[in-house]
C-alpha cells in the first residue's frame, strides 16, 4: 500500500489492529481508535505517519519498523510495551505512551532499536520510560516528560572501541516519582561504556539527580558529584549542567 489514508476506524478485539507491510510508503494512519487486541498499530516500509491515533494493545500498542516514519499526537498504552521501535530515523512527537507492569518491573513506554530516533515532546509513563535495548547509531531525546521508574535505561552495545557518544538527553523534565520502588529508580542508568549526554535536564529537584546510597556518582566530564535530591542517575551519565526548575518548552501532553 502507498499514499494511502487510513483514518477514523474503530477496530475490536482482534488479534492484530491496523498493518502496513514491509513495501508500504506515504501512508497516513491517522484517528483511528484500536483496542482490546494484541498488537494495535503496526507499522513497517518507509515514511509514513500515524497521527491521532488511540492504541491500546494487550502485548503492544505500536510496533514501528523499517525507516523514517512519524509518529505524532497519538495515544497508546499496552501490558508490555506502548511503542516498539525497530529500524532507522523514526520520530516521535507529541504523543502520550504508558505501559508495563509497575510491581513486576518490566515493559514501558518505548522500548527501541536503530539509530537516527528522535523522541521529543512526549509524555512517557511506565516502568520503563525509554530502554535503548540496542543502539545501533545516535538517538536524540529531548522536552519530554516522563515519569517512571527507570526513566531512561540504556544497555550496553559496544558501538565505539573508545568511549563516545550515542545517546542524547537534554531539556527533559525526569519526575521525582514511585517513592516506593525508590531502590529501583533511575533517571538514567547506563550499563554502555558509551556516556550518555544528559546536560540540561530537570532531575525532579532544584538541586539536580542524586546518587543510590553507597554508589557516589559523579559526571565523567567535570567531576561534580550526583548529589542532589532529584531522580538518581549512574555512572557513565554526563548530567552537569542541570536545570533548576522545568524547561519553559517541557510538553504540555
Amino acid at each position: 500500500m502507498n499514499r494511502s489514508e487510513i483514518s477514523d476506524n474503530v477496530v475490536q478485539r482482534t488479534r492484530y489492529g491496523i498493518s502496513l507491510g514491509s513495501g508500504s510508503s506515504g501512508n497516513v494512519i491517522s484517528n483511528n481508535t484500536v483496542e482490546d487486541v494484541d498488537r494495535a498499530i503496526s507499522v513497517s516500509g518507509s515514511n509514513n505517519t500515524l497521527v491521532g491515533n488511540s492504541a491500546l494493545g494487550d502485548d503492544r500498542g505500536i510496533v514501528v519498523r523499517g525507516s523514517n516514519h512519524t509518529v505524532a499526537n497519538n495515544d497508546a498504552s499496552a501490558l508490555w510495551w506502548a511503542v516498539s521501535v525497530y529500524g532507522v530515523n523514526h520520530t516521535f512527537r507529541n504523543n502520550e505512551f504508558s505501559g508495563g507492569e509497575i510491581q513486576d518491573g518490566e515493559g514501558g513506554s518505548i522500548q527501541l532499536r536503530g539509530s537516527g530516533h528522535v523522541i521529543e515532546n512526549n509524555s512517557l509513563t511506565g516502568y520503563y520510560g525509554v530502554y535503548v535495548e540496542s543502539a545501533a547509531g545516535p538517538i536524540s531525546l529531548q522536552h519530554n516528560r516522563l515519569s517512571a521508574v527507570r526513566q531512561v535505561e540504556v544497555e550496553e552495545t559496544k558501538l565505539c572501541p573508545d568511549p563516545g557518544v550515542v545517546i542524547t538527553a537534554h531539556e527533559n523534565v525526569f519526575e521525582l516519582a514511585f517513592e516506593p520502588y525508590s531502590e529501583w529508580r533511575y533517571g538514567i542508568i547506563n550499563h554502555d561504556d558509551d556516556m550518555v549526554n544528559a546536560t540540561n535536564n530537570y532531575w525532579g529537584a532544584s538541586d539536580g539527580p542524586s546518587s543510590h546510597d553507597g554508589e557516589n556518582v559523579t559526571d565523567p566530564v567535570t567531576g561534580e558529584p550526583a548529589n542532589g535530591s532529584g531522580m538518581p542517575v549512574s555512572e557513565g551519565v554526563h548530567f552537569d549542567p542541570h536545570l533548576e526548575q522545568p524547561p519553559a518548552n517541557e510538553t504540555d501532553s
